[in-house]
């Protein structure tokens, strides 16, 4: 009995091998998880980057004369003043009348009162936002985060807004596109790979010939002998011949 179970035990253990064979093409949960976080980082690298481009088109702009202060970054950044305002029902056009006078610009670190340096700067390319077009009048740069006052006394009441340049918007944005391009391709990969993994098991299962079921053997019993009787009973339907009568010249043994 002790060398029967080691040997039943190998026997089991060698028909789950031979019955869980390794599915062909690549694994399911492999595809899942490349085309989970390809998908997850190209998400997230495209809103960051969208973000630091747009970055001019969701701050807050402030009245003038007056000032705002924010917490920037190391970076460059532009001064914009409204240049005029659009009225899409009456669909008219109002120009701020600074021309060449945008008054006094000054920035100064909020932290240690220290000016920083501006330089009049004036872009091709206006700014829209809303029904309000801007110009930028002026740039500065920051060499260390910190929190900045900007402040804008112009001659007559206008709006100004200020953010990260184009080229330090494009500086900033370039390592998120870097991330949305390496997550879109581990997307793609992703993808390939389970269309693949399905397609190669899909053929697997079509080759593989239809075997029918196989039966349970059955433990044979040997059919129990008949046992010999050394003087077996007479059935009571075959009656047996008589025994031979003795003659009367016959003398019975020891008479």
């Amino acid at each position: 009995m002790a060398d029967t179970e080691p040997m039943a035990n190998s026997d089991a253990t060698m028909a789950d091998t031979t019955n869980k064979q390794k599915e062909p093409g690549p694994g399911l949960w492999l595809s899942l998880t490349v085309l989970t976080v390809g998908f997850a980082a190209a998400c997230l690298g495209l809103y960051l980057a969208f973000q630091s481009a747009f970055e001019l088109l969701s701050i807050d702009s402030f009245e003038t004369p007056g000032e705002q202060t924010r917490t920037l970054d190391p970076g460059e950044y532009e001064i914009y003043l409204r240049s005029a305002s659009v009225s899409i029902l009456d669909l008219d056009i109002e120009f701020d009348d600074f021309l060449n006078d945008v008054g006094q610009i000054t920035v100064t670190n909020a932290e240690t009162g220290e000016p920083v340096g501006t330089e009049s700067f004036r872009s091709s390319e206006p700014l829209s936002r809303s029904a309000n077009i801007y110009e930028a009048v002026a740039i500065f740069e920051v060499e260390s985060k910190g929190r900045f006052t900007v402040n804008v006394d112009s001659e007559g009441p206008s709006r100004a807004v200020f953010g990260r340049s184009i080229e330090s918007s494009l500086d900033r944005v370039a390592p998120w596109l870097i991330l949305a391009i390496v997550g879109l391709a581990f997307f793609i990969l992703g993808t390939v790979l389970l269309i693949v993994g399905l397609v190669r098991r899909k053929s697997d299962r079509d080759r593989q010939p239809s075997l029918p079921l196989m039966q349970p053997v059955e433990t044979l019993v040997p059919a129990p002998q008949a046992q010999l009787h050394p003087h077996p009973h007479p059935h009571p339907h075959h009656p047996q011949p008589p025994a031979p009568r003795r003659s009367e010249t016959e003398t019975p043994w020891g008479d």
